[in-house]
């Protein structure tokens, strides 16, 4: 795990292989994982909200009255759903991943918060737009003082891709050979500059990709099915 605290929000990416997923390991353990987890940035683990993460572009606000939706079983989670924003003081936003991009998005001024799930078919949906465009209409929020952290996902490195990515991806592709490699988390840095997020306020994970990481992390392109799932989760903090 990774955390940071800083004025007016609490955030962590999970680091270790440590499941939080319902859906990939038994559920004690996983109330045991996610509990412990979230009480290090002094979250309470029966308020998490997440998301049931369909892979597509849609960024829906969340309130009060979601606390704890996706907390105790995924059944639970807020539905038809790949972000999650926020207002709300002491709400943890949560996402879980195997290799997709987790991006944690907090707006001082209003103050606001997001938790975006990138994975490809969410990024060619515009997730990461779609997000902010919900924090501008929801909380006034103004991409320039927007702060990103973009947390462990597959690198450029491990990410095979097919050749139609060269037109949905244009500029984040590369070519191996007759292979071509996708960059995820480059794509999704471009989104937030093309948005208007100021580059020096976008924080990356310094290269970890979780496929080359074993020890480390999961990835669904390293073990399939069987690979649980890292939680990265921001909150705001209860005094602004």
């Amino acid at each position: 795990m990774t955390s940071e605290e800083l004025c007016g929000i609490s955030l962590a990416f999970g680091r270790g292989r440590i499941n939080m997923s319902f859906r990939h390991g038994d559920k004690a353990d996983v109330l045991v994982n996610r509990g412990n987890f979230l009480a290090s940035i002094g979250a309470v683990p029966g308020r998490l909200v997440c998301s049931d993460q369909v892979h597509g572009g849609r960024a829906v606000e969340v309130t009060s009255a979601d606390a704890g939706k996706g907390a105790l079983s995924f059944e639970t989670s807020v539905a038809r759903a790949d972000a999650l924003v926020t207002c709300v003081p002491g709400l943890p936003l949560g996402i879980l991943t195997a290799d997709c991009l987790p991006v944690l998005l907090f707006d001082p001024a209003a103050p606001a918060a997001a938790a975006v799930h990138a994975g490809w078919r969410g990024s060619r949906d515009g997730i990461i737009g779609n997000t902010l465009r919900l924090m501008r209409e929801k909380f006034g929020t103004r991409p320039e003082a927007v702060s990103a952290w973009l947390g462990p996902c597959i690198g450029q490195c491990c990410y095979r891709v097919s050749g139609d990515f060269r037109e949905i991806f244009p500029g984040s592709v590369a070519m191996d050979g007759e292979d071509t490699f996708f960059d995820l988390s480059g794509f999704n840095r471009q989104a937030l500059l093309v948005c208007g997020v100021r580059s020096e306020n976008i924080h990356e994970s310094g290269g970890q990709c979780t496929m080359c990481m074993g020890r480390d992390f999961f990835s669904y392109r390293r073990e399939g099915g069987l690979a649980g799932r890292m939680l990265s989760v921001i909150m705001l903090s209860k005094t602004q």
